[in-house]
Order: C-alpha cells, then sequence, then structure tokens
C-alpha cells in the first residue's frame, strides 16, 4: 500500500482495523512519513489485534504481520468469546453481592473486542473462500453472532455503571443475571449443535423474562434501577436474535439435507 491518507489517532486505528478485517496476512505500507510521536500509538493499535505483529518501523517503511493461521475455526473464536462473556456474567454476580470485580469486566470487555475483530476478519477471509452458497450463509450467520456477543459485552459494561447507581439493591437482579446467563448459553449452544427445539426454547424464555423486567421496571420509582433493568432487557433482545439465527441454521441446513 502507498501511504495513508491521514495520521491523526482515530483514523489511524480505524484504517489499521479496516486493513486487519479485509483478511491479509502481511501488509507493507511505503512512502509514509509517521511523526515520532505517533509511532507508540501506532504499536498500540497493532497490538490490540489478535494476532497481528509489526515487522518493521522506519521513516518511510511500515510492515505488519498476521500470525493467526487461516485454518482458524471461526466456531472457536465464538466459542472463546462465549467463554469471556460467562465469566464477565460471574463477576457482575459477585460485584453485586460486594465484589470488587470492575477492572476484570472491563479487561474481559476489551478482549471481547479483539476477538470480534478477529471474527470479523476470517469473515471476510472465509467469505472469498468459500465454494457454495451454503457455506457463505454459515460464516455470514456466525459474523452476526459474534457482534451480538460483544454488544451483550458492551451491554454489561453499561448495565454495572447504572447498578453503581442505583438506590434499589435486591437479590432480584443477580437472580435475573443468572438465569440470563443460562439463556445465553443456551442460545449459542443451540446455534453450535443446530438444535432447533433448543433454539425455540430459548426464544419463548427470553420473552418471559422480558416480560417480567418490564413489570418490575413499571412497579420502580428509582430511575437507575429502571435503567439497569432495561439494560437486561437489551440483553435479551441479543440472546433471542442468536436463538433466532440458530433456528434459521437448523431449518436452513435440514432442507438442504433433504434436497441432496
Amino acid at each position: 500500500m502507498k501511504g495513508i491518507p491521514k495520521l491523526d489517532e482515530d483514523f489511524l486505528r480505524r484504517y489499521v482495523y479496516a486493513i486487519y478485517m479485509l483478511g491479509f496476512d502481511e501488509v507493507v505500507i511505503e512512502d509514509v512519513e509517521i511523526p515520532p510521536s505517533l509511532i507508540t500509538k501506532f504499536i498500540e493499535i497493532i497490538h490490540k489485534l489478535v494476532g497481528m505483529e509489526i515487522l518493521d518501523v522506519s521513516s518511510t517503511r511500515l510492515v505488519f504481520r498476521i500470525l493467526v493461521t487461516p485454518e482458524l475455526d471461526i466456531e472457536k473464536v465464538l466459542a472463546r468469546m462465549t467463554q469471556m462473556v460467562n465469566s464477565m456474567f460471574d463477576d457482575v454476580k459477585s460485584l453485586i453481592e460486594g465484589g470488587d470485580k470492575l477492572k476484570n469486566l472491563l479487561m474481559a470487555e476489551e478482549n471481547i473486542d479483539r476477538f470480534y475483530w478477529l471474527a470479523v476478519r476470517l469473515e471476510n477471509r472465509l467469505t472469498r473462500e468459500s465454494v457454495s452458497w451454503g457455506e457463505i450463509r454459515f460464516v455470514l450467520g456466525s459474523r452476526m453472532v459474534a457482534k451480538m456477543i460483544e454488544d451483550i459485552a458492551d451491554h454489561i459494561i453499561q448495565f454495572v455503571n447504572y447498578i453503581n447507581n442505583a438506590k434499589t439493591k435486591d437479590s432480584i437482579v443477580s437472580e435475573m443475571i443468572a438465569e440470563i446467563n443460562n439463556m445465553f448459553n443456551l442460545a449459542f449452544n443451540s446455534f453450535i449443535n443446530r438444535d432447533i427445539e433448543k433454539s425455540d426454547e430459548v426464544v419463548k424464555e427470553v420473552e418471559k423474562m422480558q416480560s417480567k423486567i418490564m413489570n418490575a421496571i413499571k412497579n420502580t420509582d428509582d430511575v437507575g434501577y429502571a435503567l439497569t433493568l432495561q439494560t437486561l432487557i437489551e440483553i435479551l433482545w441479543e440472546i433471542r436474535s442468536i436463538g433466532e439465527i440458530a433456528i434459521n441454521r437448523a431449518v436452513r441446513e435440514r432442507a438442504e439435507e433433504i434436497t441432496e
């Protein structure tokens, strides 16, 4: 690549992320002059992306290589993101009970972001290499699930911000978190296992929990508590979407088996 259009920090971050997501293994940027003040920032941006390493930084040339192998399974990336979200749910329950888990939560959310960009990179690469429309649809569905998992992590951080400012403190929220965590795992497993029955089950469970939370919001005059509960509803929307994608995948693949 010849040059970088702009060298301010925000643009540089978006530019590097865009290159990463395209799926190339090695990138050489020539005819570029990066001020020394931005070189450190550039290195920080690179190291926030899974598998990316800088091979050369000079006054006119940048070289970095992605060390993630092309054969990396996108389902394994999703599984790792799911593990980290489960850890966040556990930390939230501990935080509600008085534990100090904010640092752990912020670190997990940042790592989930890194794995989301990796999932996008794999999606772009696999889409180019896929030989059938069925494979492409699976990859695109996986990309959507990755985004929903990443959004759940963001909602959890927002939940923590709200609950810290809520006047109401009760065990009901902790119980809701545990139930929502179970629904999240049920939705993800139904997607991976192509389980149409479990997919339908999780969608129905989400609807019941949303109604329960809406009633709790109507019965409180604590704004902070209401915002906390609203965040749980947003998490549930993401879980429901994963369940619906799982249903679509299961139905589609069953139909493909019949027509083969």
